[in-house]
Formats: C-alpha cells, sequence, structure tokens
C-alpha cells in the first residue's frame, strides 16, 4: 500500500544525504594565518599583544609577561590606548572573557581591520 507522502520522504531523505555529504567533506574550521615578524635575533623582538575582551571592558595586555598595559570600556578608547604606544609592532591576539558575545568579537575585527592591525582570535 501507497502513501499520499512517500514523495516527500523520499525526497527529504535525498536533501538530508547530501547535507551529510556536504558536512562529511568541507572544511568548516575557519583559520587564519597572522606571519609573525622576524628580526636579527629570530624574532625575539617583537612583541605579541593580547586584547582581553567581555561584554563591558577591553584589556590590552603584553604577552608572555601579561602585564595590562591599558583597561578601557569603549572601541574608540582602545584605538586611543594603542595609537599611544609605540611599541606595537607585533600581532595581536583576541582573547574572549567570560560574557563576551559574538558581536563583540566582529566590532574588535572590525576595528583591527579598520585601524591595519594584524589580530588574531586566540586559540
Amino acid at each position: 500500500m501507497r502513501t499520499p507522502y512517500g514523495f516527500l520522504i523520499r525526497f527529504v531523505d535525498l536533501g538530508l544525504l547530501l547535507l551529510m555529504a556536504f558536512l562529511a567533506t568541507a572544511d568548516l574550521a575557519p583559520t587564519i594565518q597572522v606571519p609573525l615578524p622576524h628580526g636579527a635575533d629570530g624574532g625575539r623582538t617583537a612583541q605579541i599583544h593580547r586584547i582581553q575582551f567581555d561584554a563591558a571592558s577591553l584589556t590590552l595586555r603584553r604577552e608572555p609577561t601579561g602585564f595590562a598595559l591599558c583597561q578601557v570600556f569603549s572601541l574608540e578608547d582602545l584605538v586611543a590606548c594603542v595609537r599611544t604606544l609605540t611599541d606595537m609592532t607585533g600581532p595581536f591576539l583576541l582573547s574572549p572573557l567570560g560574557a563576551a558575545t559574538m558581536q563583540r568579537l566582529v566590532q574588535v575585527m572590525d576595528l583591527c581591520q579598520r585601524e591595519g592591525l594584524a589580530c588574531a582570535v586566540a586559540p
């Protein structure tokens, strides 16, 4: 006995099979390669900075010591902080903390692109 929805079930099954094939073959992990600067001493003079942020504040830290250079509450203040420091040649690692939202991450990435900073999301 045939059901009236047999064609629809076949169509949905075919769609799910195509979706599974796409997910199995697609590389869905976004990667960003930030070139690290190399100096005469093997790149040890390049300063890496970390921008830690949550929903309310942004903190700029020097790596590997973790020394906080400034803590601000708006993106404009972060730009002013970065501009006042003279050794901002190294790449910036973006580290979301606690209640950080995806929108805040996108805003910080846009800021990096606007200011010409080499930024990457920290693993």
